[in-house]
């Protein structure tokens, strides 16, 4: 199906022409793959071992194993079905799997990571940008271990592996960084000093340059927030040596994205993106809420960036104001063909309260409940004001909803995704763009937050 400068396929062909949401998308020169889960698409279940697998891949799989584990072999046979699903959805729109420039990697439990590790290997053999880490909560399916999506090119030859020998001891299997097209992914980077070795816990133990911006740090710099602003500055040093190594401005950074270990207050007390913006003078989107568990198992924060080169055919756009969470980021940042979303949460910033109810909406939508024998669900009146903060920052690229190429829902209960899906269809018709969903534990510092929720689009023909 084609939407305009998008078309859109799902991993099989649907006879009756009904489903819920599209699973890979082609933006341009981009493919864009939603959320694979390890169902086997022809019979509709969920892979739970290698009696699931060819025969050819049970044992390819199996080696190396030495006695029965069955937490292992169903990772490693959950891993595969995910990576083979991952490789159609990207033949459905001219790619392939050698042609990743990042993929996102979410377990249910981090202590399977070397299963995973081990499998993706195997497969891809060379590994894109990329990251890994639990994202899971009590309202996931405890049966299902591991999703993977990602991002690739049509063109081959418009994907190079960036390695920086310092930095690769902590992002592998990933490379360091992919270019994609005019666009750099870096893969999820921690907070430790290259010097030493070991997460760095104290200002002290940061490179002077990025030093200096704790100086107009939000909040005192109490023990445990000096630890948080200490990593987050060793991560944006370990950004602006990859920047500086692709000759690519800090101006040119489109989005920075983080996943925390700890509450949002704290990050709130020890936030920096102002203090980048100041350094730099750039402004660029941003996203970040805790997970169950990140991959460096005392990190309080990794995070990543996607920067687009200079000289792009696109070069950065920014069309929208401040965003309302904060000064520091803006509510979307164009770029290399794509538009970037900051993560929107259902908090009435202007007023300065969250969504709890259709009630607190001011549009047409505060009817949601009206004629209805249910009780209140929160989670309806959130989704569709984030849609329509959304709609608006969209607007303002010059792009609707129908322009779409993936989305990712962060719930913190799973379980509410039908309810989110049905307002979504609201604002985006019957059938959905590809969709990730993660579970995360607070998307905001309200408490009442039940989701965040981000876009990525094409970029309006030039």
């Amino acid at each position: 199906m084609k939407n305009g400068t998008i078309e859109f396929k799902t991993l099989r062909d649907v006879e009756s022409g009904l489903h819920l949401s599209n699973h890979v998308s082609r933006s341009g020169e981009f493919v864009l793959v939603g959320g694979m889960t390890p169902h086997d698409p022809d019979r509709g279940t969920l892979t739970t071992g290698f009696v699931s697998l060819p025969e050819d891949a049970k044992r390819a799989l199996a080696y190396g194993i030495y006695f029965v584990d069955s937490q292992l072999e169903r990772v490693k046979a959950q891993t595969w079905q995910v990576l083979s699903n991952l490789s159609e959805a990207l033949a459905r729109c001219g790619s392939s799997l050698d042609r990743l420039v990042h993929m996102r990697v979410f377990l249910r439990d981090i202590r399977d990571e070397a299963a995973v590790i081990d499998v993706l290997q195997r497969v891809l053999g060379d590994v894109p940008s990329g990251e890994i880490l639990q994202a899971w909560n009590p309202g996931g399916p405890i049966e299902m271990d591991v999703q993977i999506d990602g991002i690739a090119v049509v063109d081959a030859s418009r994907k190079k592996n960036i390695s920086i020998d310092a930095m690769k001891p902590f992002t592998a299997p990933f490379a360091v960084a992919t270019r994609g097209g005019d666009l750099l992914f870096t893969s999820c980077l921690p907070g430790i000093n290259l010097g030493s070795d070991t997460l760095v816990t104290r200002l002290r133990e940061v490179p002077s340059a990025e030093r200096e911006m704790a100086k107009k740090a939000v909040g005192p710099l109490t023990p445990r927030v000096e630890s948080y602003v200490a990593q987050q500055l060793t991560i944006w040093s370990h950004f602006h040596q990859i920047l500086a190594d692709q000759n690519i401005p800090r101006t040119n950074l489109l989005w920075n994205f983080a996943w925390v270990s700890r509450s949002m207050r704290e990050m709130a007390d020890g936030y920096t993106n102002r203090m980048l913006y100041e350094t730099t003078g750039s402004k660029h989107c941003f996203t970040s809420f805790p997970v169950s568990s990140l991959r460096f198992p005392d990190a309080l924060i990794e995070g990543r960036i996607v920067a687009v080169y200079p000289n792009a055919k696109q070069p950065k756009t920014i069309k929208t104001g401040d965003h309302g969470m904060s000064g520091a980021y803006v509510g979307a940042a164009e770029g290399g063909g794509l538009i970037f979303t900051s993560g929107e949460v259902p908090v009435q910033t202007e007023k300065g309260y969250p969504i709890r109810s259709a009630a607190d909406l001011d549009t047409d939508s505060r009817r949601l409940n009206f004629g209805r024998w249910h009780s209140d669900t929160p989670i309806l009146a959130q989704a569709d004001f984030v849609l329509t903060k959304l709609k608006k920052t969209l607007e303002a690229h010059g792009v609707t909803f129908a322009d779409v190429a993936h989305q990712t829902i962060y719930l913190t209960n799973p379980a509410d995704y039908p309810a989110v899906e049905r307002i979504a269809a609201m604002h985006f018709g019957v059938t959905l763009p590809p969709t990730t969903v993660v579970p995360i534990h607070r998307p905001s510092n309200s408490p009442e937050a039940l989701l965040e929720y981000e876009v990525t689009l094409s970029s309006p023909a030039k």
